[in-house]
């Protein structure tokens, strides 16, 4: 059974190939940017910045666009974040 407050959006992982670091974007919410030295620092940077961004939204949640419509470039991939935003709501009250 799903909890109702944990959402799932797509992130555009960058990696940058002379740092190493990844760059983590999300289609559907563009004010939520982060990196990470690694993936896994990248997914738990976004998860963090993912929930910030919806709980701090002032309208309504957008709609994850499917992963086959995001446009990518070399060397990009997709991954999915899901965030329980009632622990992010904790982490700003």
């Amino acid at each position: 059974m799903a909890k109702k407050d944990i959402v799932i959006y797509p992130a555009i992982f960058d990696p940058e190939p002379e740092s190493h670091a990844i760059n983590v974007t999300f289609p559907d919410v563009p004010e939520a940017i982060t990196y990470g030295r690694n993936e896994t620092d990248a997914a738990f940077y976004a998860n963090e910045v993912l929930g910030l961004a919806l709980v701090d939204r002032k309208r309504k949640l957008p709609k994850a666009t499917p992963i086959n419509e995001i446009p990518l470039k070399d060397g990009q991939y997709v991954v999915m974040i899901a965030v329980d935003l009632k622990e992010a709501k904790k982490t700003i009250c």
